[in-house]
């Protein structure tokens, strides 16, 4: 019987170009059902009528490639959306005069960051919209003003 299954199952993922994984996890919330079937596991008859019907209803189950198809697409979509939200159109001042800074002196942006906030990653957070104190606009501009006398 679970040969007979197994056959089954293998050309159901075939035609809809579906995962064993996806399959298992649809039919049975186990994603190791396939593999498991093929190194000999004797399924119950409750997993075996589970697994009749989601073949018998032909439900539609997500591809396996995650990369394409309407979900993927969307997530795509929602990703961009969100980035476009997060991406400053005001950014603070002090930016511009950063970048002046880091062409001048040819130094990179983490390494700016480190030197003048011990944070690598400060640059590029003021681009994504980060909030900036008055302390710390003050730390940044004496660093470049003494980064610029030597």
């Amino acid at each position: 019987m679970s040969a007979q299954l197994l056959r089954s199952i293998e050309q159901y993922c075939a035609d809809r170009g579906v995962a064993p994984s996806m399959f298992g996890r649809a039919a049975v919330n186990d994603p190791r059902l396939v593999a498991d079937l093929r190194s000999g596991r004797q399924p119950r008859q409750e997993t075996v009528d589970r697994i009749v019907s989601l073949i018998r209803d032909g439900k539609a189950l997500p591809s396996a490639n995650p990369k394409s198809g309407e979900a993927a697409k969307a997530r795509r979509e929602a990703m961009d959306r969100a980035r476009r939200q997060h991406w400053v159109r005001d950014p603070h001042p002090i930016l511009a005069d950063i970048a002046r800074f880091l062409l001048a002196s040819g130094m990179s942006a983490s390494a700016f960051g480190s030197m003048a906030v011990d944070d690598p990653k400060f640059v590029e957070s003021l681009r994504w919209g980060r909030r900036i104190q008055p302390r710390t606009v003050r730390r940044v501009r004496e660093f470049m003003q003494t980064a610029e006398g030597r």
